[in-house]
């Protein structure tokens, strides 16, 4: 397999953007199968993008509006457009798009693509990459969920779309398909052995909170000494209006959720919002009954070594399989970790560029939300949706 990726500032002429790009790429030999993935600013006209890059290039395009973004060699870019070209003549990547979600049919839709794309594979599937909008009505954890449902075996890796922060316009694109109520699904197959790192970064927490006693998905309502909101004010959180998102982006929970095991996982989970009638409060992610959850805090120095440190664990399992090559980083990380970096918000793109490997290229997206597998202690894997969290996989 071999891969590369090219970045353009360009994002008001797109055929100019398009030719940039192809330019970039001249040098680059396609090869039997191939995909585009692409990261763009979301003032991008994407599906005109496309338009323009199918001029040179008969391949899949998929792709995702981010915040910011990060390249092999130009590193952190708060605008424009990448691509990542991956292309092989042994291995498979075979992509499409759902049709519009709701929550009543999003289980049924997603079984229905991922068996569609599956048929049309010659080898079995080893990596699913997952690209989603954000849907009020559908959490990560239930994208993540319906798809560990059709094969347990297949290990995930995406994430949700950005955008400035208004948490409503961001998107995903498939071709000449844009969206925010389908998700993207890319089953790649054939001789690859991906790796898989997860890291966050919290540098202070503010005591244990008491068991969730009551939430349902992604909304709690109590834990052991009363409303949620009422613990959280308690703790000195301030919290008086509805939109707590970007007020408490400093912020984040840890929360010990129990696997089917009897272990427990450890997930970051972000505020969105709160109920100031209820007392309960909305989180990017799920928090089951029964999760522990404590109160902490990030800064810039633990968000770049938490980068260091999924390079070095990721790399150290690179050399577990000497006779393969490994050239493609995909990564995903948080916006809320992107905000937090505040007056050098290329730090981890410049920490991603000194650790990237000789010879590999890298992509990078910020998100709403982070899609990975993560282990427990005894070694058992599980396909997770993280929030303010740091994930690389490498294949």
């Amino acid at each position: 397999m071999a891969a590369k990726t090219v970045y353009t500032e360009e994002i008001d002429d797109l055929e100019l953007a398009a030719a940039e790009l192809h330019a970039k790429l001249k040098d680059f030999h396609i090869m039997k199968n191939t995909l585009g993935i692409v990261f763009c600013d979301v003032e991008t006209d994407e599906i005109a993008l496309v338009e323009e890059l199918h001029k040179y290039y008969d391949f899949p395009i998929i792709g995702a509006t981010t915040v910011a973004m990060i390249t092999t060699e130009d590193g952190y870019k708060d605008t424009g457009i990448s691509l990542m070209v991956l292309t092989c003549d042994y291995g498979e990547f075979c992509a499409d798009v759902t049709e519009e979600l709701t929550a009543e049919n999003a289980q049924e839709e997603i079984t229905k693509t991922y068996n569609k794309i599956k048929t049309s594979m010659n080898t079995p599937e080893k990596l699913a990459l997952v690209y989603a909008p954000q849907m009020t009505y559908l959490t990560g954890d239930s994208i993540v969920n319906y798809l560990t449902a059709i094969n347990p075996d297949v290990h995930l890796f995406g994430g949700i779309a950005s955008d400035s922060f208004d948490l409503t316009s961001n998107r995903i694109f498939y071709n000449d398909i844009s969206s925010r109520s389908r998700i993207i699904i890319v089953l790649i197959g054939g001789n690859i052995h991906p790796v898989f790192q997860q890291q966050y970064s919290i540098i202070d927490d503010k005591g244990v909170m008491s068991e969730v006693t009551k939430s349902e998905e992604n909304v709690v309502y109590e834990v052991t000494g009363g409303k949620l909101l009422d613990v959280l004010n308690l703790k000195g959180m301030g919290i008086a209006k509805a939109d707590a998102y970007i007020e408490f982006v400093g912020s984040v929970f840890e929360a010990n959720i129990k696997v089917d095991n009897g272990e427990y996982i450890s997930v970051m989970r972000d505020l969105r919002s709160v109920n100031v009638e209820d007392g309960s409060a909305v989180f990017l992610g799920n928090v089951p009954v029964g999760s522990k959850m404590r109160l902490c805090m990030l800064n810039k120095e633990n968000i770049t070594n938490s980068v260091k440190g999924a390079f070095k664990d990721v790399i150290a399992q690179i050399k577990d399989h000497p006779d393969y090559k490994y050239t493609t980083f995909l990564c995903t990380s948080c916006a809320g970790r992107f905000l937090n970096l505040a007056t050098e918000p290329d730090a981890e793109g410049k920490a991603c560029q000194e650790l990237l490997p000789e010879g590999m290229t890298i992509c990078a997206m910020y998100s709403y939300g982070e899609i990975c597998p993560t282990y427990t202690p005894t070694g058992q894997c599980y396909n997770v949706f993280h929030n303010k969290t740091f994930t690389l996989v490498a294949f």
